[in-house]
């Protein structure tokens, strides 16, 4: 059989998870097939937002880094981390008002993001 990738199921002797939740899917296995996504979307998710801080460093054109730091947060909203990214790029792009919301959303799930926002929102203020 051939899956959506173009290449007999097992020829590599191993599929991936995304095949085998395909593979799921193709028998009837919903609950399964979807365990099995929503299983990688949480280790997919902490890699975009790892890239996300990686890029915000390095990558002078930040609007992709913007991208990969909002997916992170769409795909686990109530992550603080996430939403730390999130802020700081948003913050370095020029974003100070969507930023300081973002950062107050991390802030409320985990205090230790509180002490940024005071400072961010000092330094708009400009005191």
């Amino acid at each position: 059989m051939i899956n959506p990738f173009g290449r007999a199921k097992g020829s590599e002797g191993f599929q991936s998870r995304s095949e085998q939740a395909i593979d799921y899917l193709d028998r009837g296995d919903l609950l399964q097939a979807r365990k099995i996504v929503m299983q990688e979307l949480y280790f997919l998710a902490k890699h975009i937002n790892n890239y996300a801080w990686v890029l915000r460093e390095t990558d002078p054109d930040l609007r992709q880094t913007l991208l990969l730091a909002e997916t992170a947060v769409a795909m686990k909203p109530q992550n603080s981390q996430y939403l730390h990214t999130l802020a700081e790029i948003q913050f370095k792009t020029g974003r100070q008002q969507e930023a300081i919301t973002t950062l107050q959303k991390a802030g409320d799930i985990d205090p230790s993001h509180r002490k940024q926002l005071r400072q961010w929102k000092s330094e708009i203020s400009g005191n």
